[in-house]
């Protein structure tokens, strides 16, 4: 039987708890599996050994354009597909044991890549006034480089649209923004006034115009992150 069978199978059985959006990114990530299965010339389930899940976990994590969050969510998921398998009888050995994740520093930030920023952005919506200012929080998060707080505490006088700059006055310095974030500041700044703005903080609720606190900042960003 060939992999990809067997992943439509696996999937089947986890879109019964899980969104359509979701199940489509856990078959991006196998679908890296079985392009290297391929690649060795073993794209059936009974040409599985422990040999190619070894090789296929070191071309993973020796692979210099994937982040470590990706490593560890490509690992992770084939090592539940493998799991899988095994106690549904496709396999007489549990191969997922051939996977150890890799056990990062929690607090180590862990890098995207351009590539993967870039992802990250284009599958966030720009229609209405609020998806316009969540993906100009996760722009200027990702490629420049903003903290929650500095989001939040972000005022509308400290821009310079003419020379695509920020203030920052925690830190006292200016900031130059990349392109993307400029370009989606602009479109931010034009709509912000069907907001009924009651403060002068850059980003602010839909509902009452006031400040959006670091913690909603944190929760935007992490949602897009994990969307993405």
């Amino acid at each position: 039987m060939k992999l990809t069978v067997l992943i439509e199978h696996y999937l089947t059985g986890r879109a019964e708890k899980i969104s359509l959006d979701t199940v489509n990114r856990y078959k991006d990530r196998l679908i890296k599996f079985v392009d290297f299965c391929e690649q060795e010339n073993k794209p059936y389930i009974s040409k599985i050994d422990q040999e190619l899940i070894i090789e296929f976990k070191e071309s993973i994590l020796s692979s210099t354009k994937l982040s470590k969050n990706t490593k560890y969510v490509y690992l992770q998921e084939v090592k539940h597909f493998l799991s899988y398998i095994f106690q549904h009888h496709f396999l007489f050995k549990d191969y997922s044991q051939c996977i150890d994740l890799p056990k990062w520093e929690r607090k180590e930030k862990i890098e995207l890549t351009n590539t993967e920023k870039k992802g990250v952005l284009n599958k966030l919506p720009i229609i209405t006034v609020m998806e316009v200012r969540n993906k100009l929080i996760v722009s200027l998060h990702l490629y420049d480089g903003l903290k929650n707080t500095q989001l939040s505490d972000l005022d509308v006088i400290s821009i310079d649209l003419m020379n695509k700059e920020l203030w920052l006055k925690e830190n006292k310095r200016t900031i130059r923004l990349g392109e993307t974030s400029w370009k989606l500041l602009k479109a931010y700044l034009n709509q912000r006034e069907f907001l009924n703005p009651r403060t002068s903080s850059v980003f602010i609720t839909e509902k009452g115009g006031r400040k959006l606190m670091a913690q909603s900042v944190r929760l935007i960003i992490k949602v897009a992150l994990k969307n993405g």
